[in-house]
């Protein structure tokens, strides 16, 4: 009989252990832009001109209808494969792919998108890519290589290393003139081109050894927006570089923040809990102020693969649900941010249109 009850102890405890570690797992994997979730799992969201574009790993989707119906493009219509990491769309609608191990860009012919694919080294899953106003392309590769083409016949890339340390998870904002980088120790790095290279210069936080989000954005006179990476109580930084540093001011939070969108006209910033409210903060006497609103329609918006917010304030969202990962969007509304779920043509139960 004691053996029967330590045996079932043992089990006990190891079903205990096996549970947790999925959780973890579980949860790691929902942050992973690299995640093996399945066809339906969604890496990316932008917008442009009303435009909706999502793309996922089972290839590129463009909605003209705020979500409704959608047209979806993969491999057969250009793209180097059916992998698509990130999305730049420039103000001429043309569409710019990160992908497996491509680099793509898309030329709206009759409301119908024709891509052409660049296989540059070190052929890795560019994460981020941005392309400015010369028709220069910046690529992020997942092994922490910037590359950077200018565009004659077609794309060729330079190949620029970057100091250590760096993160895998890391948040690359693009500017045109700089290039930020947050890192997983606390601090972050500030690209500066330098004739046909960029050099790099980073800066430290005190007192801070966490995972740095950067969000930057452009005409806001270089201020710079950090929110932690934990998932405990961390603060966020704004500030501005000069030649003695960077000079911040630090807000701090009941719950750990991680800043999904900043206003580039009223500098207003959107913040994801971890739990299940966002919060608005906005700019009093030259002071942030921030509230929290609950959130209804979805259970919690951490565990979103993808995250876009647009300059109206609408959040698009790819949520982890019982489902797989379904689409949503959602608003402030009186007191609360409601969410309604929209298709994700990457289901096959959701209805979409080729």
């Amino acid at each position: 009989m004691l053996r029967i009850a330590q045996t079932k102890l043992l089990f006990l405890i190891l079903s205990i252990f096996c549970f947790f570690s999925l959780q973890n797992c579980f949860a790691y994997n929902l942050h992973s832009r690299y995640a093996n979730q399945g066809n339906n799992y969604i890496t990316s969201i932008y917008q442009r001109n009303n435009t909706l574009f999502i793309g996922s790993q089972n290839g590129l989707a463009i909605s003209y209808d705020n979500g409704t119906t959608w047209e979806k493009y993969n491999k057969e219509d250009g793209l180097g494969s059916d992998a698509v990491w990130s999305i730049y769309v420039d103000k001429n609608e043309t569409v710019y792919i990160g992908g497996q191990s491509y680099f793509a860009v898309g030329i709206k012919t009759n409301q119908h998108y024709r891509f052409n694919s660049f296989s540059p080294p070190p052929y890795g899953n560019f994460g981020a890519v941005y392309v400015d106003e010369n028709k220069i392309a910046y690529a992020w590769d997942s092994s922490d290589e910037l590359l950077i083409g200018p565009k004659s016949n077609e794309y060729t890339f330079q190949l620029h290393h970057l100091p250590k340390p760096s993160c895998d998870e890391r948040y690359v904002k693009f500017d045109g003139s700089k290039i930020y980088v947050g890192t997983d120790q606390g601090s972050f790095l500030v690209g500066t081109k330098s004739g046909d290279y960029y050099t790099f210069k980073t800066y430290k936080l005190e007192n801070n050894y966490n995972q740095l989000h950067v969000s930057i954005v452009e005409g806001l006179n270089d201020t710079i927006y950090l929110s932690g990476g934990g998932e405990y109580s961390n603060p966020i930084y704004i500030g501005k570089i000069d030649e003695n540093g960077f000079h911040y001011k630090e807000y701090n939070f009941k719950r750990a923040q991680d800043i999904i969108y900043v206003n580039p006209i009223t500098k207003t910033l959107y913040l994801r809990e971890y739990g299940n409210e966002i919060t608005i903060g906005t700019v009093v006497d030259g002071e942030y102020k921030f509230k929290s609103y609950p959130i209804t329609g979805i259970d919690n918006l951490l565990y979103a693969s993808a995250v876009y917010v647009n300059d109206e304030g609408m959040i698009y969202a790819s949520i982890y649900d019982n489902n797989g990962y379904s689409m949503y969007k959602g608003q402030l509304s009186g007191n609360n941010f409601v969410f309604d779920k929209i298709p994700n043509p990457f289901r096959t139960n959701d209805l979409y249109r080729k």
